[in-house]
């Protein structure tokens, strides 16, 4: 949770002691800045806090001042009796960040108190108390009493509920209103503030060991991880040395210790991926370990793995071992033993397991709308990055939009103030692009929008690196037009202006204007033929290496982008073909690198997962599946996210902008991530990949085995026909036209209609396909490139679906039991399966480790 710098607040000595540690009471002013809406309207105004706008769910606004742990938190609220909801006031408690907090909620229409857990959206009541005398139009005196677990929750001085299963997590404190219009005064909180206290050096658990590395495991805001399991990919460079191997590829003992945080050892169990020999012994080079953590709601616990021991006491595994069958050291083509296959394209393929990155710099932080960024680099090296800043998404009021400008001196570590760079006071100025000419100009491309209609493309240039900007001017024949991808310089005198008109059919198309500009005199060339509207939309362009033009189209309707080359300098353009690049409800970019690839920056599916991807041979062909991720969507923000545009920042690396962003006075970021070429040279492992990306199901059953819970390590690769797109779990299997089971939905298709990142029992009979349950996916958006586990553990005499271990939904045991993986409309990587003779789940937040994080003695 990022939040402005804070005033101090006013500090008195406590007059109520509800613990034994030192305490302190604080009070500060509404205004003092210590107050931070995350939604709402807010303000502060006669000694009151007003949340105004009753149409919205959830309002809340945290003090920041202190971080409490327990805390004795009151305040008088007046809630008006304005609108048709809830209309409800709220104490808000031991608050993480803006998405994780208990509160207090006090509910005028139905009379009653509602002690919730919210966490990213997500809810879970801890009481449900009705009749408790609550008024509109009257001031109200409201109460939480927070301590270790325990929080008690009073009205007017009255004890209503005392709830226990409170998260010891310390927090902030703030105000809430559900749809409704509430007036705060006589804020108040008086409790133990959170200690920052320097943490002594661990010792080390043994002194023959000569390497460790330090873990945090984290829940990451869904729920108790309760006796879930951590799971750690662990390069250790042959550092460990591993004994008895065993025929079937495990190892009963290694010298791998996982010590917990009173230092003691923990049950693990490792499974070897590569193994090495040094010095007449067996090691491990890498390997995937395995153990138990309880993890309290948004909290963490720390551990160590110690190894590096050749002379360790051999330990045996565990009870409940993990049987893990690895599809590594498959041979090219072959496919593992005694599974069947039918249906699809099964085989074996080396791929790479893509990292997470979370590398994100806000170039742009504010508190209004901002989106759709742009960005280039100059000739004397500054990156500059331009945007739209409004009021919401696509209002159509004149006053709503202008395009801005950031700039960083040093590549990306730090950005300046933003900069106007064109606002009509009549138009909503948007969906700008930014482009460095040959001769040093800076060219910005946008186009102005009213009332639910664009009105031509217009392009503004500057000779003073963009500190100031000429009169913006017209560069398109066709008014309904909208802009997206930079200029691109031809070399010849000419300029190439890339836009798309994809609203009406007369007139739908892609365009390129060719322009001059000394005299700014165009002319406009339709790319795709007239009428088209699926190959009509936002367009990117660029010169590859072997001095062809290469553009890819955005598309609404089909899961791919299109692509067009041109060889005569764009006066001529091929048919359009879909590439294979994942394409839905937002635009690519593309930009030729100094090695001489083509580089696309894409959004994976749903404005959820933006990657990279490249072509090595001129656009001829991509290698989608070894895309590199760029950024994971803000589960919080929602759609209204996404459009990334790159630019090489040197030999060695790619800077890339995206747009997370809600309305005031929530706003959102302009986010610059950096990312190194070296991620396009990732090592591959050889994985079981089903290739067909058709809309008949594939499925792979393997032997069957007793098991207490089943998963298995997959990603999209990014190949997909179209919506919806599925990988699942079968349950039941009679013959490829009947069979049952649970699966991971996502693809929302053209009309956005259909459930995504969705989860669900489906039953197919007779070929004839249905979802008897369903449900949005629990915890996180699983619809990305990402790497995810999908499985089911049996759980009080049911089978729970799980992804990344968190639970999503039950069936009764007689449903079935793992049987194999099906899979429909997409291209997927499985990596390997695990069975475990033990009911646990999987930490939701898998540790990828590098032996260069070890610590040595």
């Amino acid at each position: 949770m990022k939040f402005r710098t804070p005033h101090a607040a006013s500090l008195c000595p406590l007059l109520l002691a509800i613990a034994a540690a030192p305490t302190i009471a604080a009070e500060p002013r509404w205004d003092d800045g210590a107050w931070q809406p995350a939604t709402g309207q807010w303000q502060a105004k006669g000694g009151e806090y007003v949340q105004s706008d009753p149409s919205l769910y959830g309002a809340w606004s945290l003090c920041t001042a202190e971080r409490f742990a327990n805390a004795d938190i009151r305040v008088r609220f007046q809630i008006e009796p304005v609108g048709s909801g809830v209309r409800a006031a709220g104490i808000v408690f031991r608050a993480v960040d803006n998405d994780h907090f208990f509160f207090a909620h006090f509910d005028s229409r139905n009379d009653q108190l509602l002690v919730t857990r919210w966490s990213a959206g997500a809810s879970k009541h801890l009481a449900r108390i009705p009749a408790i005398g609550l008024e509109t139009s009257r001031w109200h005196a409201g109460r939480v009493h927070c301590v270790g677990t325990k929080a008690r929750v009073y009205l007017d001085d009255r004890l209503v509920t005392e709830v226990d299963g409170v998260t010891e997590t310390a927090g902030y404190a703030g105000v809430r209103a559900g749809q409704g219009v509430v007036r705060f005064e006589g804020w108040q909180v008086r409790g133990d503030v959170q200690q920052g206290a320097a943490k002594a050096p661990v010792p080390w658990w043994n002194e023959h060991w000569q390497w460790r590395i330090p873990l945090k495991v984290q829940e990451p805001g869904d729920d108790d991880r309760r006796q879930a399991i951590a799971l750690v990919r662990l390069d250790f460079a042959g550092r460990a040395h591993a004994f008895e191997p065993r025929a079937d590829g495990s190892f009963g003992a290694t010298d791998v210790v996982v010590v917990n945080a009173e230092n003691q050892p923990a049950p693990s169990w490792v499974t070897p991926i590569r193994v090495g020999q040094k010095e007449g012994a067996t090691v491990v080079d890498r390997a995937e370990i395995r153990f138990p953590v309880d993890v309290p709601w948004c909290q963490s616990v720390e551990y160590f793995v110690y190894f590096g021991n050749p002379d360790a006491p051999r330990r045996q595994a565990e009870a409940w071992r993990t049987d893990v069958e690895s599809f590594a050291a498959l041979g090219g083509g072959s496919l593992p033993g005694q599974w069947r296959f039918t249906g699809g394209q099964w085989q074996s393929r080396p791929l790479t397991r893509p990292e997470s990155r979370r590398c994100a710099v806000p170039a742009v932080a504010s508190e209004r709308h901002v989106a759709f960024p742009g960005i280039c680099r100059t000739k004397q090296g500054t990156l500059l990055v331009v945007y739209r800043e409004g009021y919401s998404h696509a209002s159509g009021n004149p006053d709503d939009g202008r395009v801005m400008l950031v700039r960083s001196g040093d590549l990306g570590k730090t950005w300046g103030q933003p900069e106007l760079v064109a606002d009509d006071p009549l138009m909503d100025d948007r969906n700008a692009a930014i482009s460095v000419m040959q001769d040093g100009r800076l060219v910005v491309i946008f186009d102005k929008y009213l009332r639910g209609r664009h009105h031509f493309a217009w392009m503004t240039t500057s000779d003073a690196d963009g500190r100031t900007w000429c009169e913006p001017f017209r560069v398109s024949e066709t008014e309904d037009v909208h802009t997206r991808s930079p200029v691109l310089d031809l070399g010849d005198g000419k300029w190439l202006v890339p836009y798309s008109e994809s609203t009406s059919e007369p007139t739908a198309a892609t365009f390129f204007a060719m322009m001059n500009p000394k005299t700014r005199a165009f002319e406009e060339i339709a790319a795709t033929p007239r009428g088209q509207r699926n190959i009509a939309d936002e367009v990117t362009v660029a010169r590859a290496a072997d001095g062809r033009l290469v553009a890819l189209i955005r598309s609404n309707v089909d899961p791919q982008l299109f692509q067009i080359e041109s060889t005569d300098n764009g006066r001529t353009w091929s048919e359009a073909r879909m590439n294979g690049i994942p394409s839905q409800f937002t635009p690519a970019d593309l930009i030729t690198l100094s090695d001489g690839r083509l580089l696309c920056s894409f959004s994976f599916r749903e404005r959820r997962n933006e990657r990279l991807v490249v072509s090595r041979d001129h656009g001829r062909t991509w290698d989608v599946e070894n895309s590199v991720e760029l950024f994971d969507g803000t589960m919080a923000i929602g759609g209204d996210r996404s459009y990334p545009a790159s630019v090489q920042l040197d030999e060695d690396s790619i800077g890339t902008v995206i747009y997370e962003t809600r309305t005031p006075p929530s706003g959102g970021h302009i986010w610059f991530i950096r990312t190194p070429l070296s991620a396009f040279d990732a090592a591959k492992e050889n994985t079981l990949y089903q290739a067909d990306a058709g809309d008949e199901p594939a499925l792979a059953l393997w032997p069957d085995r007793p098991a207490a819970a089943v998963d298995f390590t997959y990603r999209f690769t990014g190949r997909f026909a179209a919506a919806p797109n599925r990988i699942g779990l079968l349950m039941e299997f009679e013959d490829p036209r009947n069979y049952k089971g649970f699966i991971f939905q996502m693809g929302a298709g053209a009309a956005r209609d259909n459930p995504t990142n969705h989860v669900a029992w489906i039953e197919c009979a007779g070929g004839q396909l249905e979802m008897a349950q369903g449900q949005p996916a629990r915890g996180d958006w699983f619809n990305d490139g990402r790497v995810h586990r999908l499985g089911a553990r049996k759980l009080d005499g049911t089978w729970m679906l799980t992804i990344d271990g968190i639970d999503q939904f039950s069936v009764h045991e007689t449903a079935g039991r793992p049987l194999g993986i099906v899979t429909q409309g997409a291209s997927v990587a499985v990596y390997e399966v695990s069975r475990s003779s033990h009911p646990l789940q999987y930490d939701a937040r898998s540790l990828d480790i590098r032996a260069s994080d070890a610590e040595r003695r």
